[in-house]
This record gives structure tokens, C-alpha cells and sequence, in this order.
């Protein structure tokens, strides 16, 4: 006997529920097989690290000995310390420089003025505007046109 189409229709609807089915239970396998993965990388992870602790034996937190390197700075310490703070110096000394002023004061605008700009307009949203879409809106608007117009004046300034 030929099989009707409702039966056809329904074999082939069986068969392509089973196709997902088996390409579902796949990647169930597939992640049950990273998850044991990744339980055994936590695992060894924690080991190492539970080694290095052990290795380094600096104590309790509270002894003297946990403090020592912090409290007893080294000679070389100090001298990279005193180099990297006269660098820092010289490089502010630089940047404010006649010569200089006018782009470090355009970094600056360029860095600050979203801030600056940015706290007035949020109090004015809160404070000011009814709550729901309008306030919201008007933030999202006021932070996009600040951004870009704190970005725009510090690039014209450096240009």
C-alpha cells in the first residue's frame, strides 16, 4: 500500500524534529565535555596557586614578616622612586611650557569638559524634568552632544 500524504507529512515532520533533537543533544554533549574541561583547568588553577602561596610562606597577614618588603623599601626602590618623580616634573614642567600651554590646555578641555558639562546636565534631567521617556532621552541626547562637542573643541584647539 502507498502511504498517504498526512502520513508522509507527518514522517518527515517526526524526522526533522529528531535532526534537531540530535544536533541539540550534540552540543549538550558537547558542552558537558568543556564544562568537565574547564572544571579540571579551575581546579589545577588553584592547585598552582595554592602551591605558590605555600612556596612564598610570607606568614600571616599579621606578622611582621607579611609587612617587611612594604615597610622596608630597598635602596634601588628608592632610587627608581626619586627618578620616576623627577621625570613626572620635568614632563609637567614641559607641558606647561609657553610654548606648550595651549595644547595641554586642550588636553585638558578635551578630558574634562564631558565631566564638567556632564554634571549640570544630569542634575537638570533629574531634578528638573518629569520622569520617564523624556528624561531619558534628554540624557542620552545631552551625554551624545557633549561627548562629541567636548571632543570636536579639544581636536580644534590641538589642530
Amino acid at each position: 500500500m502507498k502511504e498517504t500524504s498526512a502520513v508522509a507529512q507527518s514522517r518527515n515532520s517526526l524526522n526533522a524534529r529528531k535532526a534537531l533533537l540530535d544536533s541539540q543533544i550534540e552540543r549538550a554533549k558537547t558542552i558537558s565535555s568543556s564544562d568537565t574541561k574547564l572544571s579540571v583547568q579551575i581546579v589545577d588553577i588553584r592547585r598552582n596557586t595554592m602551591r605558590s602561596q605555600m612556596a612564598l610562606n610570607s606568614g600571616s597577614i599579621f606578622s611582621a614578616r607579611f609587612w617587611s618588603p612594604v615597610l622596608q623599601t630597598q635602596s634601588e626602590d628608592k632610587r627608581r622612586l626619586s627618578s620616576f618623580s623627577d621625570d613626572v616634573a620635568d614632563a609637567w614642567q614641559q607641558a606647561w611650557a609657553p610654548e606648550w600651554r595651549f595644547g595641554s590646555g586642550a588636553l585638558l578641555v578635551w578630558c574634562f569638559s564631558s565631566r564638567w558639562l556632564d554634571k549640570p546636565l544630569g542634575w537638570f534631567s533629574i531634578h528638573i524634568l518629569p520622569e520617564g521617556r523624556l528624561r531619558r532621552s534628554f540624557l542620552a541626547c545631552s551625554t551624545a552632544l557633549v561627548t562629541v562637542l567636548s571632543v570636536s573643541v579639544g581636536a580644534q584647539l590641538l589642530y
